[in-house]
């Protein structure tokens, strides 16, 4: 991905974290996987929708990764653009136009930012942070219906 990096602290969940540690560490892992997942799939639609397309090879490139620690109690979700990300950083936060090799001569010409990616973080950001808790919610409910129906 991109050494850019935004940090998304999510707080008050402290009796949704207490639920979920009391399901086990499996289950716990799960279900902050899939919330995350789906916090940065809403976040990867806000970047697909604001991609600049020109031959539409950045858009295509456009990649989601989830990492979970061991205990479930840490997760990193990221949207990114793989192969072509150095197009994108480019595209966003705008470049000197330079000849190309042998020589790479400065043509003193520059290509002004287009912060696609920043608006979509502005606007995407809430509606992310909702999918996550809407789905930490939901699976919380039915792995704890799941385990007392097991129990009984």
């Amino acid at each position: 991905m991109s050494d850019n990096f935004v940090t998304v602290k999510i707080t008050g969940m402290d009796e949704i974290a207490r639920n979920l540690h009391a399901l086990g560490q499996d289950i716990e892992r799960r279900i902050v996987r899939k919330a995350v997942q789906s916090g940065i799939t809403v976040m990867a639609e806000e970047v697909a929708a604001r991609t600049p397309t020109d031959t539409g090879l950045l858009k295509q490139s456009l990649v989601t990764t989830v990492q979970v620690d061991k205990e479930g109690a840490a997760a990193i979700g990221a949207v990114g653009f793989g192969w072509q990300s150095h197009i994108a950083r480019f595209l966003e936060f705008g470049h000197r136009i330079v000849g190309h090799k042998p020589h790479k001569k400065d043509t003193g010409k520059h290509v002004p930012a287009n912060p696609f990616m920043r608006i979509a973080f502005d606007s995407g950001k809430q509606k992310a942070v909702d999918a996550f808790v809407e789905t930490m919610r939901e699976e919380i409910e039915k792995s704890a219906s799941k385990s007392s129906k097991r129990a009984a």
